[in-house]
Parts: C-alpha cells; structure tokens; sequence
C-alpha cells in the first residue's frame, strides 16, 4: 500500500530471482509497481586456469556452484575451495594434475565453512568453520585427502574476543597466526596469536576503520591488509610482528583483498590466491 503497510495475503510474483553474496537479491520495484529483477544464480562460477595470453583452460567442465574462495596448493597440483551445494557449504579439494580425478569434499559435520587456504606444508587444508556443538567459528585444518582427524589450530577461547572470526593466515614457520574478526560496518579489526606463547589472540590493527584480508609476507617481516580509512579501501603495508615500525599505502586508486607473493616465478613458490568476499 501507499502507507508503506503489508496488506493482503502474501503472493509469489518471481521465481529463481538472482542472489548476491550478501544474502540480498537482484530486484528493485519503481513507484509505480512495475518489478525489474535478474534471473539465475549469478554466483555460479567454475574454476579454470588462465595463462597469460588469456587461454582459458576449465580444471574440470562439470564442477561448478557458488565459489566463495578459492586457494591453489604449494606445488601447484591441488586446489581448495569453499563450495556451497544444497543450500551448505564445504570445504573441497581438487588435483588439477591428474586429469580427470574429481573433486572431493574434506568437510562435513562443521558449519559456517569459509575461506579454505594451505598450510605450507602443502598437504593440509585450513579453514574457518563452526565445529560441530559448538557456536562459534574456529581456524580448523585437515589433510587436503580428507583422511585423519580435524585440528583446532585456532580455538573461539583463544580469539581474544567475542566477535566471530572470518578471515585468517599463517605464517610460513607457522609461529604466528593473523586473522580478522567482525563483520559489521566498523567492527572488523586485525589480532595475532603466537602459537606456543599466548594464550589468547591479541589485536593489532584495531582502529575505528574497517580493517580485513591480513596477509603474513613468506618471510613473516611485513603484513598487508585492506583498511576504509581513506574513505575508500585502500591495501596497507606494514612491518610485522610490530606493526608499529613502518606503514605503507601500496594500492593506487582502491584496493582490496592483497596476497603478498613469493619472489620465485616458480609454481612450488607462489601464495594463495583469494576471492573477495562481503562477509
């Protein structure tokens, strides 16, 4: 009604209206009544390979779906993702080096699955999930094979905070754990866990901005993030772990999601990749 007020029994009027990351959908209704909207899931992607040429290569044709982050192994040979499929979703591993083996799911009984990356051994998967009975997210790891049991890396007792954890990253001696927490506009900020010395997580980059996306550099000296202090985000460089002894603004005209790479051109030497997210 003109009021503003629901009136009447509720009618469906579309159908398979496209949703975006936040959880919202794709319409808009003019003063008038007239409903504009997109159709489809808009967020279905499949993974490929592209070279520098622009060669498309897909890593298997038949494995699509919502695809919120996406991390290449060590090696190069296996990749994680976080994949969600009837209506949840998992952690899944794939060999990009053996033809035709499918992709398979590492996790199952956890919730609120995101952002899967690999330690640097390269055989095991970390990501941030729920465990089950618990309400909480936590930085868990498995093998990237799904065999073995799951390690709690990062308990919600040792966050430091009653915010919910969301992103994470560890550094190459796997001494220091940096990781995000919040999701709200002005409530996500940066903390550190030194594995084997604090007990709880410690925050670093806490300011009255929107900080997100920590990444340790490989040789554990210096941290990127993204921040909204500018007005507009911006990628950060600092010193690290004193992130006091230096600052640097290293994006140009905006910036988001920074992956600080290995010097070597070599595939067994680059970071993983990321996709950004609005969580």
């Amino acid at each position: 009604s003109k009021s503003g007020e629901i009136t009447g029994p509720l009618l469906a009027v579309a159908g398979d209206v496209r949703g975006i990351q936040s959880g919202g959908r794709d319409f808009a209704v003019s003063a008038t009544g007239t409903l504009m909207y997109i159709l489809g899931s808009g967020s279905r992607a499949t993974p490929a390979w592209v070279d520098r040429d622009g060669e498309v290569t897909l890593i298997h044709p038949e494995w699509d779906g919502v695809f919120t982050s996406v991390a290449l192994s060590p090696d190069a040979t296996r990749i994680t993702a976080a994949v969600t499929t009837a209506g949840r979703a998992d952690v899944w591993v794939a060999r990009v080096d053996q033809e035709g083996s499918p992709p398979q799911r590492i996790t199952f009984e956890e919730r609120d699955v995101v952002r899967p990356f690999w330690l640097p051994d390269g055989d095991t998967v970390a990501y941030i999930a729920a465990p089950s009975g618990k309400s909480m997210t936590e930085l868990l790891a498995r093998r990237w094979d799904g065999t073995g049991s799951v390690r709690t890396l990062l308990s919600a007792e040792q966050l430091g905070t009653q915010r919910t954890l969301q992103e994470a990253d560890v550094s190459r001696d796997l001494r220091w754990i940096v990781y995000r927490v919040g999701g709200g506009v002005g409530t996500r900020d940066i903390y550190a866990f030194e594995m084997g010395v604090d007990t709880v997580g410690r925050p670093i980059i806490a300011e009255s901005f929107n900080e997100h996306s920590p990444d340790i550099s490989p040789d554990g000296r210096f941290l990127a993030y993204g921040s909204n202090e500018s007005g507009r985000d911006e990628v950060y460089v600092r010193t690290f772990p004193d992130v006091s002894g230096g600052k640097w603004v290293v994006s140009i005209r905006g910036g988001r999601e920074p992956c600080l790479l290995y010097t070597s051109p070599s595939p067994r030497d680059r970071t993983r990749s990321r996709m950004p997210s609005s969580a």
